[in-house]
């Protein structure tokens, strides 16, 4: 989370302020765990595919 949102959030009693930029940065934090499981995916399929595909638990 940026300092100038969790400065915003400390310095608020406005429960619908902190609520949106709590909702904000779970928002980033989703996005940012889907691009991470898009990147392995892509990583596991180009070393399957340069192993011959050969699955590991034969």
């Amino acid at each position: 989370m940026p300092r100038e949102e969790v400065t915003a959030i400390l310095s608020t009693t406005d429960r619908q302020m902190i609520h949106r930029y709590l909702a904000l940065h779970v928002e980033r934090l989703e996005e940012s765990l889907a691009d991470q499981r898009r990147t392995i995916e892509r990583l596991e399929m180009l070393l399957t595919a340069e192993a011959g595909e050969h699955d590991p638990r034969e």
